[in-house]
């Protein structure tokens, strides 16, 4: 990673440390437009991506409260989203949309809009957990009945297919574990059931029988001495 700075500690929101090194090379030698951050929410990975890059950044997000909450010194911020982006045709060098597919109701829209708003040849990453892989999820261990919540997002080939016929092809894909958390302890102390949407879709019986498979897990680690960190999968798709 010469001549890109590592991560601070403010830049781990998302995870986006893990796929940063995939994702980077990909972010050189770009034209001037500005990186879109579609999909941004809060902009935590707009303003990582700002400092780490050096690039200006342009966050869209349909959630105004979302963007309210946003730190404007790394990027700008407009509110707006599919399938029609506030943004000028060829406007961006580069397209990050991470975690947004499962919010969108027209994907064709979408890509649509990607390819009309970015440069020729301008990559998109895609940071996503595409449904095929959600037993691998870090939730998943504890709640398995929870990976029922990925039905009917869009998977890694229906996403390669519509962005096909937007006229993107693909350049790599790869997976990555991402940090979840320091232990099984660690996640116990902070599961909440409405805090991830492999959660929220369990039943009162499952939410606790996955809290007391967690809790045992950090019962064995208390006896043990030894602690493991929790992964989680995240897939990067970079297509052009």
């Amino acid at each position: 990673m010469t001549g890109t700075r590592r991560p601070s500690g403010r830049d781990r929101a998302g995870g986006l440390p893990a796929v940063w090194e995939g994702a980077a090379r990909h972010l050189r030698g770009l034209g001037p437009g500005p990186v879109l951050d579609v999909g941004c929410g809060a902009g935590d990975c707009a303003g990582a991506l700002a400092r780490w890059s050096g690039r200006p950044v342009v966050g869209v997000d349909p959630d105004t409260a979302a963007l309210a909450r946003a730190h404007r010194g790394d990027a700008v911020f407009v509110a707006g989203g599919a399938p029609a982006l506030p943004l000028a045709p060829g406007t961006g060098s580069a397209a990050w949309l991470s975690r947004v597919l499962h919010h969108v109701d027209d994907l064709a829209g979408l890509a649509s809009e990607v390819r009309r708003v970015l440069a020729p040849g301008a990559p998109v990453l895609v940071r996503e957990a595409f449904p095929e892989y959600a037993h691998t999820r870090a939730y998943a261990k504890f709640f398995p009945e929870g990976v029922r919540a990925a039905r009917g997002r869009p998977t890694l080939a229906r996403t390669l297919a519509v962005f096909a016929e937007a006229g993107f092809t693909p350049r790599e894909t790869a997976s990555v574990r991402e940090p979840f958390a320091d232990s099984a302890a660690d996640l116990a102390a902070r599961v909440r059931r409405d805090g991830d949407g492999m959660l929220r879709c369990l039943s009162d019986a499952e939410f606790t029988r996955g809290t007391a498979r967690l809790r045992a897990a950090a019962v064995r680690e208390r006896r043990t001495g030894v602690r493991e960190p929790v992964t989680d999968r995240i897939d990067l798709l970079v297509l052009a």
